[in-house]
């Protein structure tokens, strides 16, 4: 069975991480996605290095994350040789995705208003780091910038007290890249309806106001009249309720603990701890009173001590059978050989052109037939720029002569 973009052309003018990984999962669903890179190339085929992973042309697992399965042309979108191959790409693509900012576009006429009166089918997806709209929307976005400063993760997600956050790698991008996904195959429901293109605008800070939407309502500014107050960042005994959080076990794992209905569900919790006297104690016996902050901390510190008398497995098993959710608190380094995201197909191996062998992280998307897609190796800089322009019409003679000009390699 064809995977459900195929058939489909995506045309990708983007560098680092965020509309990179747009084209991936667009790829990964079918989608003939060509990568138009710079003359010298996505900066992220080299950036990878501040990750500590290899950054070489034969192991380059972070290039391979968001580029595998697509196709690259280089191409100095300056020289007009080149812009005329650009538009020959265009013209019959049916999706545009770009990070750049949107001067830049503007500058090369490859900005919406332009291209959407040559090409009106075309559905045109841009990422900006702060909107297209405001006195600071000319600003550079990236992840730790306009999505984690910006947004209010770097300073409320660390403990009160712990300052701010060592910044994780491209979570913001790689959400906005997914937002970007759904807006776009949206669109091409419009396409396919009424035969014409849509413009779709996500943005690294908007990603993050949504993402974060709860915190930003329960903290807003002004409005403590009426009840919202809640403050970040949280000590270790300010959690949205002692059901709620982490605790430390006998062989030094943490589990989170979830109870989502505290009343319903405070007798089953008290039987599992073996702490029935717990259960009529007005204290902790319903979610108002247990999150009342003294009361709070109270059952918190006994909790402690009753999860510091066994081990992770055996309160995982005794939560599950109560049916309680409850969780390993685990690592990064955890989750490469976490069970459930290997069956799953979260994780896979991927074997570079130098045979080494890495984990791999593939799309949560999934669908019957393709549950888990085995993803083509990302391209060299240029790697299909010669097979490209010969499908775009060009002679053999024309591609020396862009070669030449240095408009491609």
């Amino acid at each position: 069975m064809d995977r459900v973009l195929e058939g489909v052309k995506v045309v990708e003018l983007s560098q680092f991480a965020s509309c990179p990984a747009s084209g991936r999962m667009l790829a990964d669903m079918g989608a003939d996605v060509i990568k138009v890179e710079g003359y010298y190339g996505d900066p992220m085929r080299k950036s990878a290095v501040g990750f500590g992973v290899p950054a070489k042309e034969d192991e380059n697992p972070m290039w391979q994350l968001a580029n595998g399965g697509k196709r690259s042309i280089a191409l100095d979108l300056k020289n007009p040789e080149a812009l005329k191959v650009m538009h020959k790409l265009l013209a019959d693509a049916d999706i545009f995705i770009t990070n750049t900012r949107m001067k830049g576009l503007s500058n090369l006429g490859l900005d919406y208003e332009t291209l959407h009166k040559l090409y009106p089918r075309m559905v045109y997806g841009h990422i900006s780091g702060y909107g297209l709209k405001g006195k600071e929307a000319w600003l550079p976005g990236y992840d730790s910038t306009a999505y984690w400063a910006r947004g209010g993760g770097l300073m409320d997600l660390p403990l009160a007290g712990k300052g701010p956050l060592c910044t994780p790698y491209s979570i913001g991008d790689v959400a906005c890249g997914m937002a970007l996904v759904t807006g776009v195959t949206a669109a091409l429901h419009k396409q396919k309806v009424a035969g014409e293109g849509e413009l779709v605008l996500v943005s690294l800070f908007g990603t993050a106001v949504y993402l974060n939407s709860y915190m930003v309502i329960s903290t807003q500014k002004g409005s403590e009249e009426y009840g919202y107050a809640d403050q970040f960042p949280k000590d270790r005994y300010s959690p949205p309720t002692p059901l709620g959080t982490t605790y430390t076990c006998k062989d030094g794992k943490g589990i989170m603990i979830l109870v989502t209905e505290h009343e319903k569900s405070w007798a089953a919790f008290c039987g599992v701890i073996g702490r029935e006297d717990l259960i009529e104690d007005e204290r902790f016996s319903t979610m108002v009173a247990a999150r009342v902050p003294e009361n709070c901390k109270a059952l918190m510190l006994i909790l402690e001590d009753i999860m510091a008398t066994k081990n992770a497995d055996e309160w995982l098993m005794a939560f599950g059978k109560a049916n309680i959710a409850t969780s390993v608190a685990q690592h990064f380094s955890d989750v490469s050989t976490d069970p459930m995201a290997v069956a799953n197909g979260y994780v896979s191996n991927y074997t570079f052109p130098n045979g080494h062998t890495s984990v791999t992280v593939n799309s949560p998307i999934q669908f019957k037939e393709n549950a888990a897609v085995d993803c083509p190796p990302a391209p060299a800089l240029n790697q299909n720029g010669e097979e490209i322009l010969k499908e775009l019409g060009y002679t053999d003679e024309q591609i020396a002569a862009l070669r030449e000009q240095k408009a491609t390699r």
